[in-house]
């Protein structure tokens, strides 16, 4: 194989970055539609510390969380002061993830859960970039892989009390504490075979419990808490209306270029976001200039989840095709698929260079396992939940024909158990 040339490597690189350049605007955007988010977030580990392979700057992936811990120590004062731990909390988070990464936790999986802050929820902060009206929740569930660590990431929206507390219990992470301690909490597992499957497993059981909360207690219907029941996430919409992205990306680049200010940029961020929701819903949108497009701009909330972008990076492509719902024929999933009947994943592995024959072969073989995985994962998916344990009496132990005396002793007493006969059986 031919060693590529500076100018072959240059042009590597501007497409890696312009590639996940588009990566993070799609992102930005997918925080502001009303799709829950479901996603993988990948990390290389190199000498010892993890990158982000969708990052536009080559660094660790603790610089970033760094460098946002500094920036929000002035930026957020007053009744915003909360961002300023939970950014902390973030960076500490990166870090446990390059400890992960490394093997020094003793665990191959890390689960976090981080709730919607309580000065959000309460209505007693003016921090920008929090949506009011999803109340959205995250949880995070890093597992090792070979090359590094991957970030099973999914949302639940709308904070629901019961809903919250089962995925606390489920996830052995207790949910009565504050927004900010549940955030520095975490549980550690080891999985010796398939942590991806496990954590993909997990993440349906974490939904799932979540939506049963909601029925039981409202008798409404949800995904993930959202109303929208198609399990569509918010990167496969966005995704299938690629050309409203490419005409995005060129506005953000002429606005740039003229030095416009970064709120002309978020004001075209947000009719991109309205234009794609439109799009979804069936209605026919040329651009983001559209009439239709600045009416639903003016109507409805666009802003921004969350008020720093940590993880919310992911791997997507854009591929010009014609998507609908189905059954991927090469990873079997339920999901968007195009034409050829297979899923963007799957879609973006080709294009690698990965054998799809191959690969299906290997999801023929993980789809055998999957049940069997199902049935450990119901017995024994995480550490037993903080609970006291339930007192057993003597006569419980050892049965109603026992007679039970105490001995005084020095610092204390002992209890003796004698059988029918009056024998000392045992001294407790």
């Amino acid at each position: 194989m031919q060693t590529p040339t500076i100018e072959q490597r240059r042009h590597q690189d501007y497409e890696r970055f312009e590639a996940n350049r588009r990566f993070e605007e799609m992102t930005d955007i997918a925080e502001r539609l009303s799709y829950p988010i479901d996603t993988t977030i990948h990390y290389e580990l190199r000498d010892d510390v993890l990158y982000a392979t969708s990052d536009t700057v080559d660094r660790p992936f603790h610089n970033q969380t760094f460098q946002a811990m500094q920036a929000g120590e002035t930026q957020y004062v007053g009744d915003q002061s909360f961002q300023r731990t939970r950014l902390q909390l973030e960076h500490e988070e990166a870090l446990m993830s390059d400890d992960l990464a490394a093997g020094k936790l003793g665990g191959n999986i890390m689960i976090k859960c981080s709730l919607v802050p309580d000065a959000v929820v309460e209505g007693r902060t003016s921090i920008n970039g929090y949506r009011r009206d999803l109340l959205r929740s995250f949880v995070r569930i890093y597992y090792r892989t070979e090359s590094g660590v991957n970030c099973r990431l999914f949302t639940l929206d709308h904070n629901h009390d019961v809903g919250i507390k089962r995925v606390g219990e489920l996830l052995n992470i207790d949910t009565s504490r504050s927004s900010e301690e549940v955030l520095a909490d975490h549980t550690l597992l080891n999985v010796p075979e398939d942590p991806e499957l496990f954590a993909e497993l997990l993440k349906e059981r974490v939904v799932d419990a979540y939506d049963r909360a909601i029925v039981e207690d409202m008798g409404v219907q949800t995904h993930a808490g959202s109303e929208y029941l198609n399990q569509q996430d918010a990167m496969s919409v966005i995704t299938a209306q690629s050309h409203l992205i490419s005409q995005h990306m060129d506005t953000i680049g002429a606005i740039m270029s003229r030095g416009l200010g970064e709120d002309v940029i978020e004001q075209e961020r947000k009719k991109t976001a309205a234009a794609i929701k439109l799009a979804s819903e069936g209605y026919t949108v040329i651009s983001s200039s559209d009439v239709s497009v600045a009416s639903e701009v003016s109507t409805n909330d666009y802003g921004r989840d969350c008020a720093t972008a940590m993880g919310m990076n992911q791997a997507a492509q854009s591929m010009e095709n014609k998507w609908s719902q189905g059954e991927c024929r090469v990873c079997f999933a339920r999901t968007m698929v195009g034409s050829c009947a297979v899923c963007r994943s799957c879609a973006a592995a080709d294009d690698r260079g990965i054998d799809l024959l191959k690969l299906r072969e290997h999801n023929l073989k993980k789809q055998s396992r999957k049940k069997l995985a199902h049935e450990a994962i119901k017995t024994t998916p995480l550490p037993p939940n903080k609970q006291p344990l339930k007192r057993i009496s003597m006569h419980e132990k050892y049965g109603q024909k026992v007679t039970l005396k105490k001995q005084k002793t020095i610092g204390g007493e002992h209890t003796l158990v004698f059988n029918a006969a009056g024998k000392l059986i045992d001294k407790v």
